[in-house]
């Protein structure tokens, strides 16, 4: 009678846990169709302008935001659109970021309310400029982005660096001129840039995630950017598309018009929320490097039978191996089960093991003196050689400039600590393994 009415709850519990999933999984879709822009046949006196928002302190902030705006120059009816609408109130939402997920759609929008919004509480620049285009360019643009509002078209796949609420207009105004933004921005950035630059300098709010992201984020961020590929980023599409001349209808360009007009400050911000690079990192490594040469030296000269000793060495493990292993396994749970695909094949799993959680739980057993059997002693010991070899090898690997992946952070802090860290652990593991601690 237990089993079956334990049964019977598992079941219900399944039930419930399902009907949430497939409710918030429904959730976007019941998001209302934007408006279709409506102009008069007056296209000469339409108006459409460029939003940009500038970086706010916000994580979905960092890398600020791109709207579209048109204005019919006869009636004065205005249509602004977001390609970067998303929910928070999902409760599922991280877990559906992190397995790829990302549904985003385009929405309506309304300039008085983002002025307010960005000037009285989010405290971020807002500027507009006019795109100089002619009236069949105009007509092209809109009838564009009218095809994106139908339902079949409003939702779409975001990603970070190649389909987001700046990279949507961009590929908009770039297909109503036939190709020509393309074919102008299709060039290097000089000096050059990478995805990763951008995840360094703009992630770091809190600072601990630009540290985590760059550890975790594979070779693909290492990508030379073009100017097109760069203009994912608000602020460079602005500037971008402002360096381009305007061009006629039949592509020939207007040396005295630029595509975009001159800037309009709408709200002027008390701080362009710039963050630095290095904000996390540092101290992280420094402090843990300290820690593990302090056990080193205390274990050299005083040995390790002091309980000071056990217990400042079980807590440092168990936070180092905490944080080790947990890294390693979001590594390896993005690569089989995430569609982030700038988060597979990660060089720094040389480093970062799931299994170092076994560190953290050896911490926690000579913290407060758990027994520990001859089995815990033989993992601890394999674990400790196949690090150290592993380490080695990523050495040799970034000497070599095998590895496509920038990982110089990792190797310049990480490793060192790491390094230390088997050596005081193995050298514990020695004088111990003998003992089994009571």
């Amino acid at each position: 009678m237990k089993n079956s009415q334990r049964r019977s709850n598992f079941l219900s519990y399944i039930l419930i846990v399902l009907s949430f999933f497939f409710a918030f999984s429904s959730q976007a879709s019941n998001q209302r169709q934007p408006a279709k822009i409506q102009i008069s046949k007056n296209f000469n006196d339409a108006k459409i302008y460029l939003v940009t928002i500038g970086l706010g302190t916000a994580l979905h902030t960092r890398y600020g935001h791109t709207l579209l705006r048109f204005v019919d120059g006869d009636t004065g009816a205005s249509y602004m659109y977001n390609w970067g609408m998303f929910s928070f109130d999902d409760p599922l939402f991280p877990l559906k970021f992190f397995l790829g997920e990302r549904l985003y759609w385009v929405g309506e929008a309304n300039l008085g309310t983002i002025i307010r919004y960005h000037r009285d509480i989010d405290d971020r620049n807002v500027f507009e400029q006019e795109l100089n285009l002619t009236p069949r360019q105009k007509k092209r643009l809109i009838e564009v982005v009218n095809s994106q509002l139908s339902p079949e078209k409003m939702f779409f796949r975001y990603e970070h660096f190649t389909s987001n609420c700046a990279t949507k207009p961009r590929d908009f105004i770039d297909e109503a001129l036939g190709g020509y933004v393309f074919q102008k921005l299709n060039r290097p950035v000089l000096p050059e840039i990478t995805y990763r630059d951008y995840v360094r300098r703009n992630m770091n709010m809190p600072s601990y995630l630009g540290f985590v992201l760059d550890v975790v984020m594979s070779s693909d961020l290492e990508k030379k950017l073009s100017k097109w590929d760069e203009a994912f980023y608000p602020l460079k599409l602005s500037e971008h598309l402002s360096s381009l001349p305007a061009i006629g209808d039949n592509g020939e360009p207007d040396p005295d018009r630029r595509l975009l007009g001159q800037v309009n400050s709408l709200v002027d911000a008390s701080s362009e929320h710039n963050s630095g690079d290095f904000l996390f990192i540092i101290p992280f490594s420094l402090t843990f490097l300290s820690i593990f040469i302090f056990l080193s030296l205390w274990y050299r000269f005083r040995g390790t039978s002091n309980r000071i000793f056990n217990f400042l060495f079980g807590l440092s493990s168990l936070v180092w191996g905490g944080f080790s292993g947990l890294i390693g396994l979001t590594m390896i749970l993005s690569w089989f089960v995430s569609t982030h695909y700038d988060m597979h094949h990660n060089a720094n799993l040389l480093v970062f093991f799931p299994t170092d959680l076994l560190y953290a739980r050896f911490g926690w057993k000579v913290m407060f003196y758990r027994k520990l059997g001859a089995y815990d002693w033989k993992i601890l010991k394999f674990s400790n050689y196949l690090h150290f070899v592993l380490c080695v090898l990523f050495i040799i690997l970034n000497s070599s400039g095998y590895l496509l992946q920038n990982t110089t952070r990792v190797l310049y802090f990480l490793v060192p600590v790491m390094v230390v860290y088997l050596f005081v652990i193995e050298r514990f593991r020695m004088s111990n393994q003998s003992k089994l601690l009571v």
